[in-house]
């Protein structure tokens, strides 16, 4: 008797398709409408409002400082409100707290209310990726569906058409307050996109589909759930899976790249005023860079030997630091940071690949938590440095950026290395 591979209705038997699209949504809209805010408000505290290099540095960087509490307590409550409502409470809060700066213009109470903002948005990307983890985990169709790549196409997306939109908004408007208006008009559909997330304990398997069970019908069809999802997701036979690779080539590529591309990004609107240049310039070259990025993600995702990638971005990374020391020209500068992109795709796209992989591993979520507090030290610490450098002199600036990334690059060469020849060890063995 052939099998009839359809999916049922959500009728009696109380099946029907799993909703992935909410989460791909909130994806969107949380990187499209921060593309905008977080930019046009360190150019809005820089060209109108004059602020001090060590404020704006601070503002800017604060919130992923204060990023590192959040996957901490964001254990907590997930463990007592669940991923859904965790969701719903931190993007309401988050949207709250980014109107402040709208509103209040001294910087005690801005620089607090993004230092909140930053542990509410610990609250979101840790529950994102868990989210990911477990559908990659419990799709048993798995090499059919990468839906990190999913997910990661679709929050650079957002970044990209943010940077664009940005940047024909402040050059036709000229004014980045209002951009940071028309951002905030954006950021109520985190809400409702939160609304609609369903429950990925729930997803399950009918006919090789991905579905969802209504627990108010209890017919035959949970039954042949429960039989087609006892296949569990088998990482050991993964030949892609890089759950041996240490865990510090994700960790310590997450600090190199967010390091130089927030340094960098800190001092661009600098490099604009020295050479007569409006504000709009920097959502151009934002938007090229993150274009660049998006390409070297979903190009890692064909290498074989994704090692090779990897060491090359962390390489030219490191290269670009040591270069900029003597030669700081903003057209030269420029180039360098829109190839950087790639780069930071590259090594990007290595370092989730390891979190996800010892995430299915070890069912654990702490390698998420642990890969949100790198990103919060490398977009947070870098810019606050360089805004206390800069008030004595730009140069010691990027001699600082050259020696950090230097040192990682090191640090990381020297684990791979390690990492090669235990194995070799192995299979001589």
């Amino acid at each position: 008797m052939k099998k009839d591979n359809s999916l049922p209705p959500a009728t009696p038997q109380g099946i029907r398709a799993y909703r992935f699209y909410p989460m791909f949504l909130m994806a969107f809209f949380r990187t499209y409408f921060y593309a905008i805010y977080g930019l046009a408000l360190p150019n809005y505290l820089i060209f109108d409002q004059e602020w001090s290099p060590s404020l704006v540095g601070t503002v800017s960087s604060i919130t992923s400082i204060t990023y590192i509490l959040g996957p901490f307590i964001s254990q907590y409550t997930t463990k007592l409100l669940g991923m859904k409502r965790t969701l719903i409470l931190a993007s309401s809060i988050s949207y709250v707290l980014l109107l402040v700066p709208v509103f209040v213009a001294n910087p005690i109470i801005v620089i607090l209310a993004r230092s909140l903002e930053g542990i509410a948005n610990g609250h979101f990307w840790p529950n994102a990726i868990n989210i990911i983890t477990c559908w990659e985990k419990n799709h048993i169709e798995v090499n059919k569906t990468d839906y990190l790549k999913r997910f990661n196409l679709t929050w650079n997306f957002g970044l990209i058409f943010g940077f664009l939109s940005g940047y024909f908004f402040v050059f036709f408007v000229k004014s980045d307050f209002i951009a940071i208006i028309y951002s905030l008009v954006f950021a109520t559909l985190m809400i409702p996109s939160a609304f609609l997330l369903e429950s990925s304990t729930q997803f399950s398997i009918y006919d090789n589909k991905p579905v969802i069970y209504d627990r108010r019908f209890p017919t035959i069809g949970s039954s042949k759930i429960l039989e087609e999802t006892s296949i569990p997701y088998k990482s050991e036979n993964d030949p892609d899976s890089l759950k041996n690779v240490p865990i510090i080539m994700a960790f310590g590529g997450i600090i190199l790249f967010s390091s130089s591309k927030s340094t960098l990004k800190f001092m661009f609107p600098y490099l604009l005023i020295q050479n007569d240049l409006e504000s709009y310039w920097v959502y151009a070259l934002t938007f090229f860079i993150q274009v660049m990025q998006i390409t070297g993600l979903n190009l890692i995702s064909k290498f074989k030997k994704k090692r090779y990638g990897y060491l090359t971005g962390v390489v030219y990374i490191a290269t670009c630091g040591i270069i900029m020391i003597t030669l700081r020209n903003i057209y030269f500068v420029s180039f360098l940071m829109i190839l950087g992109g790639l780069m930071y795709g590259l090594v990007q796209g290595v370092a989730q690949r390891i979190v996800i992989d010892y995430n299915k591993h070890h069912n654990s979520t702490k390698y998420s938590a642990v890969n949100e507090i790198a990103i919060g030290i490398g977009f947070g610490f870098p810019p606050i440095i360089a805004g206390l450098i800069y008030e004595v002199n730009m140069l010691w600036v990027f001699i600082f950026l050259a020696t950090e990334l230097s040192i990682i690059a090191i640090i990381l060469f020297s684990t791979h290395f390690k990492f090669i020849k235990n194995q070799k060890t192995k299979i001589d063995s």
